[in-house]
């Protein structure tokens, strides 16, 4: 039988409540039962307390080490505790808990709590069958405190500011594989048991997800807590060596844990994000607004990211434009403006609004699709007037949209990440080829427009593979379709002016 999904918490409420426990059997109203009170609670009858209102609040069974007393100060040396299914957690462990007790206004009075370590372990690996109820727990009747000093015991409790030097805590699946981490962060908690509300200040640390997102370092957080839902009024937190996350929002732990969250990135490397095959092709910093929602299962984001300092250089179609216009410029494209609108789930990244400018050379728009490593697009690309006049019939017949001081045309992309194809190489073939044709002798033409025609088709989603697996250029497709079906049919005339055409796009 399937486990019910167990309600998320957080773990570092769970200290408040422990703080509080420590207070429980604490009494103290009169002098003359001060000897008694302290016997009581040196002994085992306060650790029995404790132990039973842990096991009725936390939903699982709890054991204490090693409880000195040291006047007012309490030291717990380890505390165990292994969830039932209905629990918030699997394991939590605390070490080295340290409590000043003293009872103030008729109520248990807790200056400071410290923790050394706590670790907590969320998974379903959890304990069959219940706690006890809390109202089945009281002060033992069989303890050595007289029954007439009992009813002095305060049941109100005050808590002052909770210190944790390291706190880990890990969320792990079913085969026991870590999936969600915080490591050794550093918190300061401010409890307040009449509301339920519990301040929380932490820094320092890493989150680690699931590959393959990075390591996160935790610079510093605000956060609120009250049962189910943590509050995030700011967080400030660095990846990628130097990138910057500054977010807020609201996470919810009811039955189905969901996170609404809104964050900024700023300062992160390109490089360190795109694959190795684009590391020498792309680079400057990204930045822009992210929105983070869904459950802890199943989390989409989306926002607009903006490319600052921005260059594109070895880019196999920006290569060939600069030879087929012979501009140096297009080896290496420095960016003034570079942004998309984005939505990523799961494998699938849909970019939207693509803008990239170079100034006063090329502009290009347009839709992208990533699903696993197969991409797909339709972009408009556009170059300023004269930029094409090398290439015969490119702005007669392929760049034929004029606006926004740019001549315009349609590409359409797809292959792999890694082997992107196009159709835009052809298209220049087949205009530049056509061009030349129109020069040619009547009785020659038909023959070769027919030729050219019938060789320019390219599916850029399924382009051409030979038997070595090397894609095969579009443009060499069209130029050896037409040089091998020459031949004697156009003559000697027709055959050198189209080996002109490898010439002029430098093949």
């Amino acid at each position: 039988m399937s486990r019910k999904k167990k309600k998320g918490c957080n773990p570092l409420g769970t200290i408040l409540i422990l703080g509080g426990i420590f207070l429980v059997a604490l009494v103290g109203s009169l002098f003359a039962g001060k000897l008694v009170i302290q016997n009581w609670i040196q002994g085992d009858g306060l650790q029995s307390v404790i132990q039973k209102k842990a096991e009725s609040h936390l939903k699982a069974q709890v054991n204490i080490d090693d409880v000195q007393w040291n006047r007012k100060s309490a030291f717990v040396g380890k505390l165990t505790a292994r969830g039932y299914e209905e629990a918030a957690f699997s394991k939590l462990n605390l070490d080295a808990l340290r409590a000043n007790i003293g009872i103030k206004d008729s109520a248990f009075d807790v200056s400071e709590i410290s923790v050394s370590r706590v670790y907590g372990e969320f998974s379903n690996d959890r304990l069959q069958g219940k706690a006890a109820e809390p109202e089945t727990i009281a002060v033992p009747e069989k303890s050595n405190l007289p029954g007439w000093l009992k009813g002095y015991i305060p049941q109100r409790t005050v808590i002052g500011e909770v210190e944790i030097g390291s706190a880990t805590l890990e969320v792990k699946d079913d085969t026991g594989k870590t999936s969600m981490a915080i490591r050794e962060t550093r918190a300061s908690i401010q409890p307040d048991l009449n509301t339920g509300v519990v301040k929380i200040e932490a820094n320092g640390g890493k989150i680690e997800l699931a590959e393959p997102a990075p390591p996160i370092n935790i610079r510093e957080s605000s956060l609120r807590f009250q049962n189910p839902n943590l509050f995030i009024n700011n967080a400030s937190l660095e990846v990628y060596d130097g990138g910057h996350i500054a977010g807020l929002g609201e996470v919810s732990f009811g039955e189905v844990s969901t996170v609404d969250l809104d964050l900024k990135v700023s300062g992160i490397d390109i490089k360190k994000v795109v694959n190795d095959e684009w590391k020498g092709k792309v680079s400057g910093t990204v930045r822009g607004p992210v929105k983070v929602n869904g459950t802890t299962d199943h989390l989409v984001q989306k926002g607009t990211l903006h490319l600052e300092n921005g260059v594109l250089e070895a880019i196999p179609i920006l290569d060939k434009i600069g030879k087929y216009t012979k501009s140096k410029r297009f080896s290496r494209l420095v960016l003034n403006q570079a942004q998309a609108d984005f939505v990523l789930d799961g494998e699938v990244l849909e970019l939207r609004n693509i803008q990239l400018e170079s100034d006063g050379l090329t502009r290009v728009e347009g839709v992208l699709d990533k699903e696993g490593e197969a991409i797909s697009g339709v972009l408009q690309v556009g170059v300023t007037p004269g930029t094409l006049r090398w290439i015969p019939g490119a702005e007669k017949d392929v760049f034929t949209e004029s606006r926004d001081g740019f001549v315009w045309t349609t590409m359409k992309l797809g292959g792999t990440i890694d082997q992107i194809s196009e159709d835009l190489s052809a298209r220049l073939m087949s205009a530049a080829a056509m061009d030349i044709v129109d020069k040619l002798p009547a009785n020659l033409q038909n023959t070769l427009k027919g030729i050219i025609g019938g060789g320019t088709e390219v599916t850029p989603t399924d382009p051409a593979s030979p038997a070595d697996g090397k894609a095969v250029d579009p443009a060499d497709q069209v130029k050896d379709l037409i040089l091998d079906k020459v031949g004697d049919e156009v003559g000697d005339q027709g055959k050198k002016l189209l080996e002109g055409l490898g010439t002029l796009f430098g093949q």
